[in-house]
């Protein structure tokens, strides 16, 4: 795991997330499989996904992989909540609108506090 992914993994982890690295999702079965930097879960629900842009790994190729998982999940699969961060800023969505960017992202009770949930 890269330095920039375990930060992210940790913070989210402390934030009493449950975390899960190297999981393949698949919205439906006729759908093609997404794997994020990590899946958001809490109480047993997935809540979204994170995914973490690395500092060290930003070639073309790499960005457009990026953008496209983003876009797909930001305007396609709509989740309770989703993060792109590189570790130090995150920029939050629910379910699929900009909630905004943050220095700190959100704990799950504060998804279901500001989110109405």
């Amino acid at each position: 795991m890269s330095e920039v992914l375990n930060r992210c993994v940790t913070i989210f982890s402390r934030l009493d997330w449950d975390v899960s690295v190297d999981e393949v999702y698949k919205p439906r079965k006729d759908s093609k499989p997404l794997k994020p930097s990590f899946i958001l879960r809490h109480n047993g629900k997935i809540y979204g996904f994170v995914e973490v842009i690395e500092k060290g790994n930003i070639s073309q190729e790499s960005l457009k992989k990026t953008m496209e998982l983003s876009d797909r999940i930001i305007k396609h699969i709509k989740p309770i909540i989703f993060v792109l961060t590189n570790g130090y800023v995150f920029e939050v969505y629910h379910k699929g609108k900009s909630f905004g960017t943050l220095t700190v992202p959100p704990s799950p009770d504060n998804v279901n506090i500001l989110l109405g949930l």
